[in-house]
Order: structure tokens, then C-alpha cells, then sequence
């Protein structure tokens, strides 16, 4: 509600909304082979499924994240207040239904 609230007051609130990032993250060494697990592959194979399952094939990188946050901060979006910014490749199961 904040993006309501706080839009009077030129307050803007949008949110990044990325899939699995694998460079430089630990957080995938403590929970990639839970996750692995439960899509029934080796930890090691989990990077090369969350490339495949996006529409353009491709992976997240944090420059990519960066980047979203770059253009949400700047004056390009100025008058961008309530969005939720996807950068995942295209991931059918984030669509709106």
C-alpha cells in the first residue's frame, strides 16, 4: 500500500523480481541441493535447469538484477510507482493468470 500512500509525498515503491541467480551467490551451496532434489536432479545440474526452463533460454546474472535496479532508481522511470520488474528470462510459471 505503500505505492498509494506514498505517492502524494513523490515516494515510489516498485520491486525486482529475478529467478535463481547462481554467480556469485552462496546461497545456492546451502540450498541447491534441497532444490535439486526436489526437481529430481543433481545439485550440479540445477544452474543448466533454470537456464532451460525460461522461454529465452538464458540465464540471470547479478549485472542483470543491477541493471533493473539501475533503471528503477533513475529518472527513467520517474513516474513508475507499484511495479514488480521480472528478470527471469521469461518464466511461464511468473505470468499473470
Amino acid at each position: 500500500m505503500l505505492a498509494i500512500e506514498g505517492s502524494e509525498f513523490n515516494i515510489r515503491v516498485n520491486q525486482i523480481n529475478p529467478d535463481g541467480v547462481f554467480e556469485d551467490s552462496g546461497l545456492w551451496e546451502k540450498i541447491g541441493p534441497d532444490r535439486a532434489k526436489s526437481y529430481g536432479l543433481k545439485p550440479g545440474e540445477l544452474p543448466k535447469f533454470y537456464h532451460n526452463r525460461n522461454l529465452m533460454k538464458t540465464a540471470v546474472y547479478p549485472s542483470d538484477v543491477a541493471q533493473a535496479a539501475a533503471f528503477l532508481i533513475s529518472q527513467k522511470s520517474s513516474k513508475t510507482t507499484g511495479c514488480v520488474l521480472t528478470v527471469d528470462g521469461g518464466l511461464r510459471e511468473a505470468f499473470p493468470r
